[in-house]
C-alpha cells in the first residue's frame, strides 16, 4: 500500500511540476497553453452552416461579400495608438482597390464579378475582435484550425442572412492584425481546399512584414487564393502547394512574369508594389479560380492538382452527422 501510495504522490508532483513549468513558458509568451491544448485534442467548432466542398468562396465570378475582421491580440490592439484609424483607413482602401482589381480582371475573362466590401455605406461589414491570442504568429501557426476566428464568425457574423441579403454567390473574411512592420510572418489565406469539412474561407492581413507595410496587391493575391489559386513561386510536398515544383515554377516565371500569384513584389526596386494593384491573372491561375473551364497544357505537363473547379477532379462528400 506504501509503495502505491508513494507512487501516486510521485506521479501527482510531475504533474504539479509540468503544470507549473507551462505556466512560467506561457507567462514569458514563449508557449500558448490554449493553443497547445486546442492541437492536443484538436478541438474544433462546428460551423453554422455548410456551403458546399469548395467552401464560402467558390468561383471568383459572381457576387462575393466581403467581412472585415480587426482583431486584437493582447500584445498588439487596434485602438490603443493614434495612428490606429489612419491604419484602419488604409486597410478599408486597400481592399477597395484590391476588389476592384480583381473586378476588372474577370472582365478580361468575359465574366462578371462584383464586391460587397463596404463597411462604411454597410456597417454590419465591420467587426472588432476581442483578443484570440497573444501573437500573430500563435493565431496562425499554432491554433489548430483557426477555430477561434472561425468560432467568433459562427456566433457574430450572421453568414447565411448575408449572402441572401445581397444575393451573393460567395462570403469571405477578411481578418486584419495590427503588428508592426519588422514582424516576420506574413499574409496568408486559409482555404477550404485544406480542410473541406470547414467552409469559411479566410484572409490573414499583418499590417506589416519583413520592414514593409502590407499593400492592395498582396491582398488580392490572398483573396485568389480562397478561390483556388496556387502559388507559383513556390513547392513542395505538402497539398497546399498543387504539385508545384521547380520546373513550374520556372516555367511560370518565364512565361507568366507579371502574374499576380507569380509575384506581389516589385524585385528590381526591391520593394512592394504600393498604391493599385500591380499584376494580372493568366490563364494558369484563371483555370484555378473558376474563370475558364478547360485545363492549359503545362497543368498535365506538370502534373499538377487539377483545379478545384474541374469535373475531373475527386469529389469531397462530407461524412453524414
Amino acid at each position: 500500500m506504501k509503495k502505491i501510495l508513494l507512487i501516486v504522490v510521485s506521479i501527482a508532483l510531475m504533474i504539479g511540476a509540468a503544470v507549473y513549468i507551462l505556466f512560467v513558458l506561457e507567462s514569458n509568451g514563449v508557449v500558448s497553453i490554449g493553443d497547445a491544448l486546442s492541437r492536443a485534442f484538436k478541438v474544433k467548432y462546428p460551423l453554422s452552416f455548410y456551403m458546399g466542398e469548395n467552401g464560402t468562396a467558390d468561383k471568383l465570378e459572381g457576387k462575393t461579400v466581403c467581412v472585415s475582421l480587426f482583431v486584437d491580440l493582447e500584445n498588439n490592439k487596434w485602438h490603443d495608438e493614434d495612428t490606429d484609424s489612419e491604419k484602419i483607413e488604409n486597410c478599408y482602401d486597400n481592399l477597395r482597390m484590391a476588389t476592384y482589381w480583381l473586378t476588372d480582371q474577370v472582365a478580361e475573362y468575359s465574366k462578371s464579378a462584383e464586391f460587397i466590401y463596404d463597411w462604411k455605406k454597410y456597417p454590419e461589414l465591420y467587426h472588432e475582435v476581442e483578443p484570440v491570442g497573444k501573437y500573430y504568429v500563435y493565431q496562425l501557426r499554432e491554433n489548430d484550425g483557426y477555430n477561434l476566428l472561425w468560432d467568433y464568425v459562427n456566433n457574430n457574423v450572421n453568414s447565411a442572412e448575408l449572402l441572401e441579403r445581397f444575393d451573393a454567390d460567395n462570403i469571405i473574411y477578411v481578418t486584419y492584425f495590427d503588428v508592426n512592420k519588422g514582424s516576420r510572418t506574413d499574409a496568408c489565406a486559409k482555404d477550404c481546399y485544406f480542410d473541406p469539412q470547414y467552409s469559411y474561407e479566410m484572409i490573414y492581413i499583418p499590417q506589416g512584414y519583413n520592414g514593409f507595410e502590407i499593400t492592395a496587391t498582396a491582398i488580392a493575391h490572398e483573396i485568389l487564393h480562397v478561390f483556388g489559386a496556387p502559388d507559383w513561386f513556390q513547392g513542395g510536398s505538402d497539398p497546399l502547394f498543387f504539385g508545384v515544383g521547380d520546373k513550374c515554377i520556372n516555367y511560370m516565371f518565364e512565361n507568366y512574369p507579371n502574374d499576380i500569384m507569380v509575384r506581389t513584389f516589385d524585385r528590381e526596386r526591391n520593394k512592394p508594389f504600393y498604391g493599385e494593384v500591380n499584376g494580372e491573372i493568366s490563364e494558369m491561375t484563371a483555370y484555378y479560380v473558376g474563370l475558364i473551364d478547360e485545363a492549359p497544357s503545362a497543368v498535365f505537363d506538370f502534373n499538377l492538382d487539377l483545379s478545384q473547379h474541374d469535373p475531373n477532379r475527386p469529389r469531397f462528400v462530407p461524412d453524414e452527422e
